[in-house]
């Protein structure tokens, strides 16, 4: 499997917790360092964390970065892996905001930091594995993991969304139950 971005980022805006990976009070609001660009909006667009959980069965998820750091998520509820609607179920509050270069306060509530920066259209995450998501019995790890661009989509293609939430999706649905937390696991 691939993909845990999703999973680790609501287990940790849900919960906080976790280490850090730097701190300091940087440039604020971004800025450019030598040809480097950091800030929100560096990492800011459209990033495609879909995947195939097995064969012939596909869950299509969407990471939207701001150039504010707003970030929502949008998982399309009619793929074959949740087999519900064709809506989206939309979670947003996933804020990212600027520490220094790479870092960013990932959180509203309780935050931690986590390290972006794209490269190549690709949007590489590096963030603490507080809930053990790749099942390893580590949970002082850093994970990282590489999503790429999304180039056929665009927000304004995600509607309508779910008039259920995800939760009251699982519980209808039960042969396929709970979402695991770890959708986006390391390879």
């Amino acid at each position: 499997m691939k993909k845990m971005v999703y999973g680790s980022l609501f287990l940790l805006a849900a919960c906080g917790g976790g280490g850090s990976s730097g701190g300091g009070s940087g440039n604020g609001g971004g800025g450019v360092f030598g040809s480097t660009q950091y800030g929100t909006a560096a990492i800011a667009g459209l990033w495609d964390l879909s995947e195939e959980v097995s064969p012939g069965v596909r869950d299509e998820l969407y990471l939207h970065i701001a150039s504010d750091g707003k970030g929502t998520f949008y998982d399309y509820a009619g793929d074959t892996y949740d087999e519900w609607g064709n809506c989206y179920w939309i979670d947003s509050g996933f804020d990212f905001t600027h520490v220094e270069k790479n870092t960013f306060k990932f959180g509203t509530v309780n935050t931690i930091n986590v390290e972006a920066y794209v490269t190549n259209n690709k949007l590489t995450l590096k963030l603490p594995d507080v809930g053990d998501l790749d099942d390893d019995g580590n949970t002082t790890e850093i994970l990282t993991e590489e999503v790429p661009k999304a180039t056929n989509k665009n927000v304004a293609n995600f509607k309508p969304e779910c008039s259920d939430s995800m939760a009251t999706a699982r519980s209808l649905i039960p042969a396929k139950g709970k979402k695991p937390d770890a959708v986006l696991m390391i390879k």
